[in-house]
């Protein structure tokens, strides 16, 4: 699951989009997948249950471009998906869910997020 405030995700070409990767668990899986196998397919949902869900297929490549994510706040690099196949999907199996508040980790401009706790932990700190 990738996450960020709205409109983290962005239209960039009539057929591509482009998210930012931001720092995370250092586990880069998302990174590695892509590397190994570009197909993806993405799924877009609102958690209220009624909504309609977006699934979007296709080619996705990583920009390591700095011009590329110089104005996105706490981007390392981008994910671009260039789009085989956009559909609507039935919303039925979707829970009702509220979003309570936005992740105070989620990068934006002219703010720092907090360090996670998790990364002050003896047994992480050194190999971070």
């Amino acid at each position: 699951m990738k996450g960020g405030i709205p409109g983290f995700v962005r239209v960039v070409a009539p057929n591509e989009i482009a998210w930012p990767d931001y720092d995370g668990n250092r586990m880069y899986r998302s990174l590695g997948n892509i590397i190994k196998n570009p197909a993806v397919g993405l799924l877009f949902l609102k958690f209220d249950a009624t909504s309609t869900q977006l699934r979007f297929t296709g080619r996705a490549r990583i920009d390591e471009n700095p011009e590329a994510i110089a104005n996105i706040a706490g981007a390392k690099r981008l994910f671009r998906v260039t789009a085989e196949n956009i559909f609507y999907n039935c919303p039925r199996y979707v829970p009702k869910m509220a979003l309570v508040e936005q992740s105070p980790y989620s990068p934006k401009p002219d703010y720092t997020p907090p360090e996670p706790e998790w990364k002050s932990r003896d047994y992480i700190r050194e190999v971070l």
